[in-house]
């Protein structure tokens, strides 16, 4: 009874802080590979969205408009 009495007390905490640990990193790992996967589509989507209005603006200036600047403060 000893021996269960000494692994309950001693080396139990231990292996279940390391399994919560574990689950802990692992989880953290995957919620980086989320959020960096959705940055790089929020990226690209930008870069698209900023092509399609360069194209606007080229379209407009050939008809004779004229649009401000991006960065003109409003």
């Amino acid at each position: 009874m000893t021996y269960w009495i000494e692994f309950k007390n001693t080396i139990l905490p231990w292996l279940l802080a390391a399994g919560v640990v574990t689950f802990l990193v692992h989880e953290h790992r995957r919620t980086t590979e989320a959020l960096l996967g959705a940055n790089e589509r929020l990226a690209s989507a930008v870069e698209e969205q900023g092509r399609a209005l360069e194209g606007v603006r080229q379209l407009l200036a050939s008809q004779g408009y004229t649009l401000p600047p991006p960065t003109a403060p409003q």
